[in-house]
């Protein structure tokens, strides 16, 4: 039995444990409908506690920076839940009826809401890290071609490098997953390229040529963004 499966059952055995014991201690007389809702409300709360360690959890796709950074977000709302429920069953109890249904009113939408309203915060957040990630691997491949175009001497070299640069620094960033192959033949391009033309005798034929290779794999790149933001 899987891990999630034991926290479920855990969960579950939680909440009736609580409604039967809560039912058990309390008089009649205060077995009421607010009462007992009241202590529904504080055995979910509970059961949530027991599930929390689910939370740490990488989800099922590539990207986790966004469900790490919600981890925290996710127990702050659970904390806030848990002492609201301990609260309202304190009123339940001692008779203020009133208020105490309008705490779990309160309780519940505001659970609700806050899950709500946070439930877009880890894709934001993965989409920030993806571009980030495009950019820093950007600002790399043209930190390398301006080393190459300080340490060439042939002026036509320098120009073809130049251009490469230009070209790389006005590519456009990066989605997770949509052009990793290419990323990585790119970098690869690069640095046989830095190999060719720090060999003693270089191949000027074939540094052009590695040249045009980059340069190609760049426009491929585009291309391939180009159509996942079209399918987005």
């Amino acid at each position: 039995m899987s891990f999630r499966s034991l926290l479920s059952i855990a969960s579950l055995t939680a909440f009736v444990t609580i409604m039967a014991i809560g039912y058990v201690v309390l008089p009649e007389p205060l077995r009421t409908s607010v009462t007992l809702s009241a202590l529904a409300l504080f055995g979910g709360a509970v059961s949530f506690l027991i599930l929390s360690p689910l939370f740490v959890y990488p989800p099922s796709g590539n990207a986790d920076a966004g469900h790490v950074a919600s981890i925290g977000t996710k127990g702050a709302i659970l904390a806030v839940t848990l002492g609201a429920s301990i609260l309202t069953l304190l009123l339940a109890v001692t008779g203020y009826d009133r208020i105490a249904w309008g705490m779990i009113v309160a309780t519940v939408g505001g659970f609700i809401v806050a899950n709500l309203a946070f439930a877009k915060v880890p894709e934001f957040v993965d989409q920030a890290a993806e571009r980030t990630s495009s950019a820093s691997e950007r600002s790399l491949w043209q930190t390398q071609v301006k080393l190459l175009i300080a340490e060439v001497n042939d002026a036509e070299l320098a120009k073809n490098l130049s251009v490469l640069y230009e070209k790389l620094q006005y590519s456009a960033s990066g989605q997770s997953g949509s052009a990793d192959k290419i990323n990585s033949e790119i970098g690869d391009s690069i640095n046989s390229l830095r190999h060719l033309l720090t060999v003693g005798d270089c191949d000027p034929n074939a540094v052009h040529s590695e040249i045009r290779r980059v340069s190609s794999l760049i426009d491929q790149r585009e291309a391939t963004l180009g159509m996942a933001r079209s399918k987005a």
